[in-house]
């Protein structure tokens, strides 16, 4: 599967445009202040487009994890990634396709993230929290794991 980005305009350039005009269906990741709202109207006459967002980052991973498994992942687990820490979000990626789990963001602020995977129901061995203590405090591991209902 082909990942385009966006200018930081939210725009895209004409070769990228051509590129996503030949695709029958396209998922938006990001609200319409990361992807023009033009660019969806130029490409929405050809290809068939899902867009999903939240209003935080946290609501945008859920989403994203949402769609994911209603849509066919077959995930073994998940990851949990304290959305600061972009390090961790990025090093997160390649855990995530090994172990065909979505990533999900989590914070001591936010709880969307880790809501959507109570609700997929995955087995609590397959939930792999990122990061030492400082990236996952005892107190949002101890919440997270709560909610999972371990």
């Amino acid at each position: 599967t082909p990942l385009y980005y966006t200018a930081s305009d939210g725009t895209i350039d004409q070769q990228t445009q051509e590129a996503l005009g030949k695709l029958q269906t396209l998922v938006v990741a990001g609200d319409y202040s990361q992807v023009d709202a033009q660019v969806e109207a130029s490409l929405g006459a050809t290809v068939d487009i899902t867009r999903l967002a939240g209003d935080t980052r946290y609501g945008e991973s859920a989403a994203i994890t949402a769609y994911a498994l209603a849509n066919g992942l077959q995930a073994t687990g998940s990851v949990v990634a304290n959305a600061p820490n972009l390090t961790h979000q990025l090093t997160a990626l390649a855990l995530c396709a090994k172990a065909n789990a979505p990533l999900v963001l989590a914070s001591t602020q936010s709880m969307e993230g880790i809501e959507a995977l109570a609700q997929a129901q995955l087995p609590p061995y397959g939930i792999t929290l990122l990061g030492g203590e400082s990236a996952f405090p005892a107190t949002l591991a101890s919440t997270v794991t709560k909610s999972m209902n371990w």
